[in-house]
Parts: C-alpha cells; structure tokens; sequence
C-alpha cells in the first residue's frame, strides 16, 4: 500500500470497459460492501499494460474484520502447549522419514539461512472467540494471524460478498464467471529466485524453491509445514500423499526389480525355455500368408515371457494386492496426524454456494428447507434431459474406445500377413511378432491421447450441461466421468491383451476371420508378453507425455505473458509495481488438482491391476514419482499466481477410487495368473503329468515334456484351407502345433498330452483360493490398522478438555459470583480449581 506498512492481503483484477455500465455498478458496490466488512481497497492502474487498461484493486484487511470472520469460520488458534506431541521425537517411524529435514543425497553449493517450521512447538487448539482472546498465545496483533490465514479469511469474505439487489448476486466465483474481473488471488511472498550472496535469509518462496521445487533437491524429503503454511491445506494434503504414495511405492519397487532379475538370472536355465529353444517342433501357420515355422523361432519371445511370468510374479501379485491395503490404511493414520497436526481433523466443507452456470439456466424457484430461502432451480425435464443426453454421449465415446481398439487389432492382424510377405528369414521374421507388438502398442497410445484430449474437453461441456447445482456436485459429476472414460481408454488395450487375444481365433480345425483376416493369435508360448509390452509402452509413454505437458505449458505461457508485460513496461518505470508481479504468471485452473490425482490414480492402476504381467511397474511409478513431486513443486512456486490457501482433511472421493482399484486389483490379478500366465498349465502338468507326478524324476526337471505336452497337434492335411495358401505338403512333417484355447483331439496316444478340463479346473481352483486368501487378508489387516492411531486419540481428547477448562476459567472471570470455579493459576495443563 502507498503508507508503506500495510500488507497486500488480495488482489483483485479488471479491464476498463465504458461499454459495460452493469460491470461497473457491480464492482462499486461490490468494493463498497468489501469495505464495510472491514476491508481496505486501494485501486492501482498498470503500468506494463496501459493499452488494455488493466487495473489492480489491493486489499487489507482490518484486524476487526480478522477476528469476524476467524469466529465465523470457527478457525482454530493455539491456546496451550501440546504435553503429548512435545517435539519431532514423537513422530512415528514414517513421519520422520516424511517429515525429519535430512539432506540426504544433497549437498548444497551455497548455504543459505531458512526455516522450515518443521521444528516449530507444537500446540493444542481451540476454536477462536473474540471474547477469549486473552486465552490465545499472542505475542502481538500483527502476526497473531499468519499471511496465510489472512489470506483465508480474505477468500472466505470475498466468496460471500454481495454485488447486486437479487439474492443470488453474490461471490467472487459469480462475478468472475461474468467477467467483471479477471482473476482474483493472493499475492506472492518477493521473488522466488534467492540471492547469489551466501548465508542470505531466505523468504518462504525462496526457501521453498531452494529446499523443494529446484531439481537439484530432488532427494530432500518435502518441507510439508512451510508448504502448508504458504499454500493452505489443500495444496500441501495433495503432496502429502504424493510423498506418502512414492514413499510406498519404494519397497513395491525394490520387490519387483528382486522378481525382474530373479526371471533374469534363471532364464537359461529354465527347461520350457530350453525346450523351446532346441524343439524340432513344427507350428502351424499363424496367418494366411504364414509359413509352417520350427517352434525355436518363439525362442527370443519365450525367453522375454519367462522374465515377466515365472513363480517369482505369482508371489508379487499376491504381495501387491496386499499391498495397496497396507497403503490405503496407512494414508489414513497419515491423515489423521496432518489433520490434527493442522487443526482441520474437525473441518466441516464450507457451504457450497449455487454456481453461476446453474442460475443462467434455471427455470424456476424452490424454498431450500435448510436456509428458508427460495434459491434457483431446475425443473425435473430439464434435469433429465441434460443427464440423457451427458450419459448417451459417455456411452458413445467408450464405444469410440472399443472401436478403436477393434482399429489396433485390425492392424496387428493385416500387418503380420503383410510383414510375413514382405520379408523372407532373417532376423526380421523371426521377431516379426515381437516388433508388431512393440508398433501396435505404440499405435494405441496415440490412439488413447487423442481421445483422451477430446472427451477432455467434452467432458467439461457435458457436466455443464447437466448445470449441477454447487461446485461440489459439479466436481464429483466431472471426476466420475473422466475417470470411468480414462479407465477404458487406458486399461482396455491391456484388458484385451490379458484375456481376450488368441481365444476367439479358432484352431487349425477351423479358423475364424473378421473382415476376411484370420484373427490374430498368441505366440506358442503365450499372451502374457504382449500383455507386459502394451502396459509397459502405454504407462511409461503416458507419465513422460504427462511430465512434459505438465512443465512446458506453465513455463511457456509465464514466458509469453512476461515478454509481452516486458515490452509495454514503461521506460520511467524500471520494474514492475508489486501488485503486478504476479499478473505475468499463469492462472491456477478453476480443477485445481484434478488432472493431478486423476494422473496418479490411473498410475495406481496400472501398478495394481496388472501388476502380474509386468513387475517393473512400480519400479517406473517410483521414478515418475520423484520426477512429478518436483516438477509440481517447480510449477506451484515459479509458474503459477499463489493459489487461495483453502482448507481441507483428506483427498476426497479419490480415496474412495482408490479403494474400489485396490478390491477389483485383486480379481484382476487373479485372472492374470490363472487365466493368462503359463502357472497352472505348469502346475497341472508337474502334479499329474510331468515326471514328477509319477516319481521318475530322477535326474530330469518336472516341467520336462511341459512344452510337448501343452501345444495342440494336428495333421498337416487337416489345416482348414479357409483363407489359406496352398501349400506343398510332401516337404512338411505330417503334423504341426498350435496354441489351443478349446478341447482338441489328441492324436499320438504317446503324447503325454494335457487334458484341456484338468488345466481349467486348476484355473478356477487356483482363483477361488487365491481370491479367498487375498480378501480375507485385506480384511484382517484393515481391522489391525485403526484409522486414528492411539496416541492420536488421546492427544484430541486431551485437547477438548482443556479446552472446555479454558471456557470454564473465562467464565469464571466475567461471571465469578455466579460461577465461582476458575483456575488458581494459568496452566490449564495442571489446574488447580478454587
């Protein structure tokens, strides 16, 4: 402010506009009514954008209007020193790896001065009351509230503000919607970039910078207070469990990289994959311009399988479905401690106020019982008609899914006919297979982001069109939407590849065609391998499509809007007045976090539900992880205007998502092994087939004979010839292999083939016991977890009464002949009653 003393608290934003005298009036009384709940406003005009008349209302708030409105919205101020949570010493083994500042893995160039808070005293809370101020520990009225809780209060006072003679007129939510202003947020604390000079103090953007948002501190473990404590709750509750999740996906990963070089390490060794190596088996065609190849060309794909599908998956899996309880459960312990560590365990959602879009379409009055009010609202036809039409146009975009996953099958079908005649041997048409499947899986992801973009957009239209009434219905409408069309569009490539390729292609007996092609069909030595290749390309190409998105869209608009401020900045004035620094940066998007849960909780998806194909997946979440904390950060603190400090307790209806993957992970992971990997064949095979299951094993594997026994034979002559080329049939064996899906006849009564109904039944056997097995253990470890730890309860309890004593005492003091009880002395801690 012009005086010099008093702080930048809001910024509020608008353009000149003489055509527009409704915008005018409404800003008037707007400021007028800011004014009288207390509020200074001193109006500034740019001076880097003169030519579109850009101007900046500053506002302070008065310390009268402080105390309303901490009363109003029942904000908690520290009123003793907490007797239970002491110091740090008291954190829990995971806080402390979350919260203890270490410098790990960093050594800094230059020592600066700066405080995290992470040490701060920790105190109990009462809700505040103007009445019992001398009960708060204040040393004095200018930081009794923090920048960031008068920012809070400010927010709270500008959403509730009225503009207009209707009811509804009122917010700034409303009068941004109508363009009166531009942008509304709190200002930034000084630059973020500290000072070159060592030992320098740094300011909480400068601290936050250099200790969290620099790549350089990419192992510093996050400073959750001074996040907290410049950007609210709700911002530091979301990299709260960012740091959570990615801490949890450390020992997941170090598992699966075991399990990975486990597959690695005993590939050579392994009989099927030496079995198929050194077969002098014939397969039958897999295509209409196909050969009749030996089996040993799969050698490279077998060995790839093995990798992923060996004993080592099947116990990952089973430790990853209980995993992601472990984490659930644990996050909510986490949550608990922030939520009482913040004093929002008892936060209630502020009162949602009726979104502007749903008043412009309106179409009658209704009395809302709760306030006595007749508020805006649609009539059941118009509600309908916009839910009708939200739900049909979901419906048609997954259908647009599945056509285009049709499209990818397609491709892969006519390319390996046309790959087949194109090439002649060589290394080529050996691994034609392998690179159609690496091409395709390239081919479905740019499939699935060029959808993804679209329904993006439309999804936006859609659930305005179904004019939800606040924005929490608006946002819960929006996040089902995307997320069950995100799900389809990134989990049904992989859903196909895992259990639906190969089984609907036929048999030599007779194939079946689509489009006058044969379907395609899985190698000889199975599906599992494509099913790790599509997941792996899909995850790995969508975090590193997400990462640079997320990076160069703030750099690049912050550039544009600081070059364009740069050049119209008026030579007299060398730099900019401190309630434009800011307007240079991006806007925060009217989602907030949206994109970024939805983004980790696909992820969460792809490590869950098919973790059994592809065990390196928490490995590459761990690095993205590491990756995203920073580059989030780097956006928050260098790219973005300050976000308005909101509060919050949890993350929401995204826990609940969670909790519906972790349950459906375990179906999904049990399909995988008993349906797609080679596990039970294997194990059927070694209990009633295989050397082992007749005691004569002396000196040979159980699984010797496994790959002999577990393909299909036919006679050459017998091939179906539908679709097919002619052939040459006395310079082929009489008979040749195939990957069965169906009862087929067994022709070598030698052959120690497997009975089709006997690896079905050890199918179904195998997932109702691992099924059984899983839920039941998810079920007991969510009744050992509590939610609330012990001494978590405790300390609450303990807080509410001395709370209560705290009223009793002030009581006292103003009513003493009528309430005589009061404390002798001050510590509430140790009363002693009169």
């Amino acid at each position: 402010f012009r005086d010099g003393k008093s702080s930048i608290d809001y910024i509020l934003v608008y353009k000149n506009d003489d055509e527009k005298e409704k915008h005018r009036e409404w800003r008037r009384n707007f400021e007028a009514n800011l004014e009288e709940e207390g509020l200074r406003l001193e109006t500034v005009y740019s001076s880097t954008i003169k030519k579109n008349g850009i101007n900046f209302v500053k506002i302070h708030a008065s310390w009268d209007a402080l105390c309303r409105w901490a009363e109003i919205g029942r904000m908690k101020k520290p009123f003793a020193k907490n007797d239970i949570f002491k110091s740090e010493n008291s954190l829990t083994a995971v806080e402390k790896v979350i919260f203890h500042n270490r410098t790990c893995c960093s050594k800094d160039s230059i020592k600066y001065a700066y405080d995290t808070h992470e040490k701060d005293e920790s105190y109990f809370t009462a809700t505040f009351d103007r009445k019992r101020l001398d009960s708060f520990i204040m040393t004095d009225r200018a930081t009794f509230f923090t920048p960031t809780e008068r920012y809070r209060l400010v927010h709270e006072i500008l959403r509730v503000t009225g503009f207009g003679e209707d009811c509804d007129d009122i917010g700034m939510t409303r009068l941004l919607s109508d363009g009166v202003y531009l942008d509304a947020y709190p200002p930034h604390d000084g630059a973020w970039k500290p000072p070159a000079k060592e030992g320098s103090n740094l300011g909480p953007r400068q601290a936050l910078y250099w200790i969290w948002a620099r790549p350089g501190a990419w192992a510093r473990p996050q400073p959750l207070e001074l996040i907290r404590m410049y950007f609210g709750e709700k911002i530091a509750i979301y990299f709260a469990w960012l740091g959570f999740y990615t801490m949890m996906l450390v020992p997941a990963a170090v598992f699966g990289i075991i399990v990975f070089l486990y597959g690695l390490f005993s590939v050579g060794g392994e009989e099927t994959v030496q079995a198929v190596c050194n077969s002098n088996l014939t397969v039958c065609p897999v295509c209409e311009t196909c050969s009749f190849d030996p089996l040993k060309t799969s050698c490279t794909y077998s060995k790839i399988s093995y990798v992923f599908d060996n004993t080592g998956t099947v116990v990952f899996a089973f430790v990853m479905s209980i995993w992601a309880t472990f984490f659930i459960e644990l996050w909510k312990r986490q949550r608990a401690r922030l939520s009482y560590r913040w004093g929002t365990q008892d936060f209630e959602e502020e009162e949602d106020l009726v979104r502007p879009e749903f008043i412009v379409v309106s179409d009658k009055k209704k009395l809302n019982p709760v306030t006595g009010k007749l508020e805006p609202a649609l009539s059941t036809k118009l509600k309908a008609r916009g839910i009708a039409f939200s739900v049909s146009t979901l419906f048609f975009m997954l259908v647009l899914v599945v056509i285009a996953l049709i499209g990818v099958i397609v491709y892969r079908t006519i390319s390996s006919v046309l790959a087949y005649q194109a090439t002649s041997g060589g290394i080529i048409q050996r691994n034609i297979r392998l690179i159609i499947s690496i091409t395709a899986s390239i081919i479905n992801f740019i499939i699935i982001t060029i959808l993804d973009v679209i329904y993006n957009k439309l999804a936006l239209k859609l659930t305005n069109l179904e004019a939800p009434r606040t924005r929490t219905e608006f946002e819960d409408s929006y996040t089902l939407k995307m997320f069950l069309f995100q799900a389809v569009n990134y989990y049904s490539s992989t859903v196909y590849a895992a259990f639906f390729k190969g089984r609907f292609a036929g048999s030599p007996y007779r194939y079946h065609t689509m489009f006058g092609y044969r379907l395609e069909e899985c190698d000889p030595t199975g599906c599992l391998i494509d099913v790790c290749i599509n997941l792996a390309i899909v995850m790995i190409l969508k975090q590193a499509l997400n990462n640079t998105k997320e990076l160069l869209i703030p750099v690049i608009s912050s550039w544009l809007a600081r070059r364009k401020a740069k050049k119209a900045q008026n030579k007299a004035e060398p730099s900019m007045p401190n309630a434009e620094n800011d307007y240079p940066l991006s806007k925060y998007g009217d989602l907030g976090l949206f994109s970024e849960y939805l983004e980790m909780v696909i992820q969460f998806g792809f490590i869950t539900l098919f973790v059994a194909a592809f065990p390196l997946a928490p490995f590459f979440a761990l690095l993205n992880n590491i990756i995203e904390i920073r580059l989030d950060a780097y956006k928050f603190v260098t790219q973005l205007r300050r976000v308005p400090p909101l509060r919050c307790n949890d993350i929401g209806m995204w826990l609940s998502i969670l909790q519906s993957i972790s349950t459906i992970s375990v179906l999904t992971n049990g399909l995988v092994i008993g349906i797609t990997s080679s596990f039970i064949p294997k194990t059927v095979y070694s209990l009633l087939y295989g050397p082992c299951a007749s005691g004569n094993n002396a000196g040979s594997s159980c699984l010797s004979g496994f790959i002999d026994s577990s393909l299909g034979e036919i006679g050459v002559k017998n091939i179906s010839v539908m679709n097919h080329i002619a052939h040459n049939f006395t310079l082929l064996p009489e008979t040749c292999r195939f990957r069965a899906f169906e009862p087929t006849p067994i022709l070598n009564s030698n052959t120690n083939q497997l009975n089709y109904w006997h690896v079905f039944a050890g199918r179904l056997i195998f997932l109702l016991i691992f099924e059984h097995i899983v839920f039941g253990l998810k079920t007991i470890v969510d009744l050992l977890i509590s939610d609330v730890p012990t001494d978590l309860a405790i300390a609450s309890r303990r807080q509410k009464l001395l709370e209560v004593r705290m009223f009793y005492n002030q009581v006292s003091l103003r009513l003493g002949k009528i309430y005589p009880r009061r404390c002798k002395n001050k510590d509430l801690q140790h009363c002693n009653w009169e």
